[in-house]
């Protein structure tokens, strides 16, 4: 067996090259024992298994070389970067901020989240309903009467023909915006599900219009199939109520950020339903909490006004989970 000299003395893709060695390596051992045994099957059998672990051993062996060669040149940490930065200032012009649209509505809004075209908006309001705006040409497109007293949580679909709106029932409901009458009106939801033991504070798709991610007052996320009626995976891990949650849109499908009143940040395993990481903030409430948009970091803002920036090392995180 031979690998490449350049494999261990270059940083270089190290990882997607250990992956191409893993996956060929049974394949060769395989082969080897066939020939080696003369064609007969118990012999194939246990040497085959022998020859496996050997190659696993290997593999972490080269993972924790990898490791080691990597540290080489962490000459110097993400925070001792980030503290040698200089403050912008807050007269800076970024700071400057002017209205360019007011949406107004008949009562007071609770939660809005915007279309992937970049475009429309929904909005929950306090007297159950919700609306769908127009950013561009400051009109309302579509109003939605659910069946909440309160529409705390709502969210477009990735393909934009599917909203959800959850509240105070207890239940997330799935309206297709294709389906308004002539007044542009949508009362009957096509679908309900994500029953909570308390009122629902968030919920959004999970990567596809047939997945549902959903946290409530009763410290519990959940994550859905809209053709099944129980949860695909329960999260818990909070022991207050579940303020916020953030997808993180560099890996969508694999792991998702949670704050709550329990004064902490929760990062998730989707695959798992395991938290991966836990950040502690002040010893306040935390009530939301968002990815930079690169995936490396984690933002939140807290009851008494404050907010906080926190650094993933999301290499080293997917590595832990395996899938590196």
């Amino acid at each position: 067996m031979t690998y490449r000299k350049s494999f261990l003395s270059t940083t270089e893709y190290p990882l997607k090259e250990l992956e191409l060695i893993s996956q060929e390596l049974p394949v060769r051992s395989t082969l080897s024992v066939m020939d080696a045994s003369n064609g007969h099957p118990e012999s194939n059998i246990t040497d085959h298994f022998s020859s496996l672990n050997f190659m696993k051993k290997e593999v972490h062996r080269l993972r924790d070389a990898v490791k080691q060669e990597r540290e080489k040149y962490a000459d110097i940490s993400v925070q001792q970067v980030g503290d040698s930065v200089q403050p912008i200032p807050v007269t800076s012009p970024l700071y400057t901020f002017k209205s360019r649209k007011t949406l107004k509505s008949q009562s007071k809004i609770m939660c809005f989240d915007w279309s992937p075209d970049q475009r429309h908006i929904i909005a929950g309001g306090q007297n159950g309903s919700a609306y769908i705006w127009d950013g561009f040409t400051n009109q309302k497109e579509l109003t939605i009467y659910t069946a909440c007293q309160y529409v705390l949580a709502c969210a477009y679909s990735p393909s934009t023909t599917l909203a959800v709106c959850g509240g105070l029932n207890r239940k997330c409901h799935i309206y297709s915006l294709n389906g308004g009458d002539s007044k542009n009106t949508i009362s009957k939801p096509q679908k309900e599900i994500a029953v909570h033991d308390d009122y629902i504070t968030n919920c959004t798709f999970f990567s596809s219009d047939q997945q549902l991610l959903t946290a409530g007052a009763d410290r519990k996320i959940a994550l859905w199939d809209l053709e099944r009626e129980d949860p695909v995976q329960e999260f818990k891990g909070h022991s207050e109520i579940v303020m916020g949650l953030a997808l993180n849109r560099s890996d969508p499908f694999s792991n998702f950020a949670s704050c709550s009143s329990d004064q902490s940040v929760c990062l998730w395993d989707a695959r798992s339903g395991k938290c991966v990481r836990r950040i502690y903030g002040p010893k306040v409430d935390i009530n939301q909490v968002k990815f930079f948009p690169n995936g490396d970091a984690l933002a939140y803002v807290t009851n008494d006004g404050n907010g906080g920036y926190y650094l993933l090392d999301m290499m080293t995180i997917l590595s832990e989970l395996g899938t590196l």
